[in-house]
């Protein structure tokens, strides 16, 4: 599957990463700004919808133009694994990467969640949902010509991403 993965990247097929919290995509982005771009789908929208009911009415529209904008400067989008923005995704026709930690590294994440400078309630609800929502994202099918890996313990996305980049 590795090498799928990384023919796949090396041939431009994959135009997107949906990444777990905390696996490094906003570290990747600023190590890698000419190929990568961090799009914030869960602080823009998720964590609003999900903490306080907020929805922004420009979208999904903002978000698909932030999208498309990433895409045109020729870079891999970076976003949050939630369903919403692999939904979008699938209408837009993108073919992406998902990628997720193993829940064996469950407290690696809890310290990386108590060191960040995220809103409280998001590192809550990053906690609180850990191993379920491992679960669901070890049993979720990606569409064809897209792929899904569980990293192995304690590697970060750049890590990962090393052989391609």
């Amino acid at each position: 599957m590795r090498n799928d993965i990384k023919l796949a990247f090396e041939q431009g097929k994959i135009q997107a990463i949906c990444g777990f919290p905390g696996i490094g995509k906003s570290y990747l982005a600023n190590e890698h700004p000419m190929q990568f771009e961090d799009c914030f789908y869960s602080r823009c929208r998720y964590f609003n919808r999900a903490i306080s009911s907020l929805e922004r009415p420009e979208y999904p529209e903002n978000w698909i133009k932030k999208v498309q904008n990433a895409l045109s400067n020729n870079r891999i989008v970076l976003v949050a694994c939630n369903p919403d923005a692999r939904n979008i995704f699938n209408i837009m026709g993108l073919k992406y990467l998902l990628v997720y930690p193993p829940i064996s590294d469950k407290s690696h994440y809890y310290h990386i969640y108590d060191t960040r400078s995220d809103e409280r309630d998001f590192i809550d609800l990053n906690k609180n949902r850990f191993e379920s929502y491992i679960r669901m994202l070890q049993s979720t099918e990606v569409p064809e010509g897209c792929f899904k890996e569980e990293l192995p313990e304690r590697m970060n996305l750049t890590d990962y991403l090393k052989p391609i980049l």
